[in-house]
């Protein structure tokens, strides 16, 4: 896994947009903190709410700890509809 080091929250959604599916990449709890100028370790911050948003516009699964933001690339989302 790779930690990766983006300068803008635009920036983590190109990166997270081209990773490949199955491949994960993680930010530091310093790097989110610049990002969102929240604390990794608030869990009702602004911020963790701004990742998951970001995580789900680009089809990624997150899982944070007290230092890492990891983002693990989802297959495509499955489009068929189920009626019944």
């Amino acid at each position: 896994m790779q930690i990766i080091t983006p300068e803008t929250l635009e920036a983590l959604a190109l990166a997270l947009t081209s990773l490949p599916v199955g491949k994960s990449v993680s930010v530091t709890a310093n790097d989110f903190k610049k990002l969102t100028g929240d604390d990794l370790t608030n869990f009702a911050a602004e911020g963790r709410f701004m990742i998951g948003n970001l995580s789900a516009r680009t089809n990624c699964t997150v899982v944070t700890t007290d230092k890492l933001v990891i983002f693990t690339k989802n297959q495509h989302p499955n489009f068929h509809s189920h009626t019944g």
